[in-house]
């Protein structure tokens, strides 16, 4: 377990299924479960409460957009490619903020 909310994601797991139908339902398909959990452990939940409630997790899982995976997924892509590029260090810093 990497992430503190790592405990809920089986309690979660309804949430997370509803959240890739409404995206198939958009024709955005390539978002898998962990993918979606990643980004929520990476982006919006970068400083986790100690008080978290499952309705407050359940709450972030339903309000994630597609532009917002779509966002997560090209600054990982964009980190894989220039992982040792200084000059595009902070152009990075930005993307992942």
């Amino acid at each position: 377990m990497d992430h503190p909310y790592d405990i809920y994601r089986e309690e979660v797991k309804e949430a997370l299924r509803c959240k890739l139908d409404e995206f198939a339902l958009l024709d955005f398909t390539e978002v898998t479960e962990d993918d979606l959990w990643e980004m929520l452990t990476k982006k919006r939940w970068k400083k986790p409460q100690e008080d978290i409630h499952i309705y407050q997790i359940v709450s972030d899982i339903m309000s994630v957009k597609p532009s917002d995976m779509m966002n997560f997924i090209s600054a990982l892509e964009m980190t894989a490619e220039n992982l040792f590029s200084e000059e595009n260090q902070e152009e990075l810093r930005e993307l992942l903020k």
